[in-house]
């Protein structure tokens, strides 16, 4: 009964005509001995999709370090407005100094020009309003204003010695006593006030 098994060496023998046919049909198939030589040839070229990402990556560190670098426009300025600041009368720069609330040496006065933010000279475009306008709308406009906006204005005056004391508590009174002080100011602190709003520009 166990001689009449097939044994399984009986599917591998070269010799069965069943077993030829099966190779020559295999060998004609169009992917037949191909898969070694296919798996060489996926190797030996690079991957597409690596070079990009390669590519990419470097363009990416070559933008950053163009954004992170120095801005030479703001150096440029930075130093033009040093140069300016240092050829400005010591008047004009402590005049500056005191509406910048920083220190009149060139380096603290440039420094504040270039970094300090935009309307914080603006008690000298206030001054200029009440000096432009007739005593009654000045008194108007000065006791519209709220009192850190009067009280830089009355320092101001203090500083160029038109007004003297402290600020009375009462808007209407400070008001009066403020534009009657911008009527009397001299040509000689108008025109420095001009000098010190132009000096204080970023550019």
């Amino acid at each position: 009964m166990l001689s009449g098994m097939t044994t399984p060496n009986s599917y591998t023998d070269s010799s069965s005509p069943s077993a030829g046919a099966d190779d020559a049909e295999l060998d004609d198939l169009p992917f037949a001995g191909d898969t070694d030589a296919d798996n060489d040839s996926a190797d030996s070229y690079p991957d597409d999709d690596s070079d990009d990402t390669d590519t990419d990556v470097a363009g990416s560190q070559r933008s950053t370090r163009k954004r992170t670098g120095p801005d030479r426009s703001l150096i440029r300025r930075s130093v033009g407005k040093a140069v300016e600041v240092a050829a400005a009368p010591v008047k004009e720069r402590e005049l500056l100094a005191f509406l910048l609330g920083c220190r009149p040496t060139v380096e603290s006065l440039a420094t504040e020009i270039m970094c300090a933010p935009r309307g914080a000279l603006s008690v000298i475009g206030d001054l200029e309003e009440l000096v432009t306008s007739d005593l009654m709308d000045a008194v108007v406009t000065a006791s519209s204003w709220e009192k850190p906006r009067a009280t830089a204005l009355w320092n101001l005056l203090t500083e160029l010695g038109a007004l003297k004391g402290t600020r009375p508590p009462a808007e209407v009174k400070a008001a009066v006593a403020m534009v009657k002080a911008v009527q009397g100011i001299s040509s000689s602190d108008t025109a420095r006030l001009a000098k010190v709003s132009a000096l204080a520009k970023r550019t």
